[in-house]
């Protein structure tokens, strides 16, 4: 479901939106970020109809449907179809969310057991977002889909990553790909990134049972 990302390697960051979206001279101001939650700043990419911004948007939004509102951090690629919401969303207000690792939490039984997940060249990742604007401000959803083999035993969903090519056809045309053609990396990590006030770079370490127990 990806419910915590990273975002750490400023110059990797500036390349990427050099490269490919000819952004120069972006600033970030709170990187680096090993810790990424819920109703905190995304740095996210917009196409404007002549040139591609970046800036932040808060993580999450509140949904309406017929007959209820309730907050809502992700959006199943299955409903952009049927769900006039996020249809709605999709046909207008589509980004993209910046980013090079996010976390999953694997059910263990009588516990969960956080991995880090990242793109195995470790390179920022690009994935496909939906935006909204409400009385508080802009708002973000990241979008997610069936997981890829390799990462069905973590968890039954991951985010829609896409490469930087698919990501321009994505804000200008609402392509998305049937599925993920990059490869990830994975390995767990400490449980203390369950904790949102922890934020620093031990989180994305690979986890040592003689070290945390």
């Amino acid at each position: 479901m990806c419910g915590r990302m990273t975002l750490h390697d400023e110059q990797a960051i500036l390349e990427l939106l050099e490269t490919h979206f000819e952004i120069e001279h972006a600033s970030f101001h709170d990187l680096p970020r090993y810790n990424i939650a819920p109703k905190q700043k995304l740095w996210t990419i917009i196409f404007d109809g002549q040139k591609y911004r970046v800036g932040q948007i808060s993580w999450g939004m509140m949904v309406q449907t017929k007959d209820k509102s309730y907050f809502n951090i992700n959006a199943k690629k299955e409903s952009l179809e049927t769900f006039y919401f996020f249809k709605n969303l999709y046909q207008h207000k589509r980004c993209l969310i910046i980013l090079d690792g996010y976390y999953e939490w694997q059910d263990q039984g009588d516990y969960k057991q956080p991995f880090y997940l990242y793109d195995q060249n470790k390179k920022t990742m690009l994935i496909a977002g939906l935006y909204n604007k409400d009385t508080d401000g802009f708002h973000v959803t990241l979008m997610t889909q069936e997981p890829m083999d390799q990462i069905k035993h973590i968890h039954h969903r991951m985010p829609v990553i896409l490469t930087p090519e698919d990501a321009i056809r994505y804000l200008k045309q609402g392509f998305l790909p049937k599925t993920s053609t990059l490869e990830l990396n994975y390995y767990e990590v400490t449980t203390k990134v369950n904790q949102v006030k922890t934020d620093d770079p031990s989180l994305i370490e690979a986890y040592d049972p003689f070290i945390y127990g």
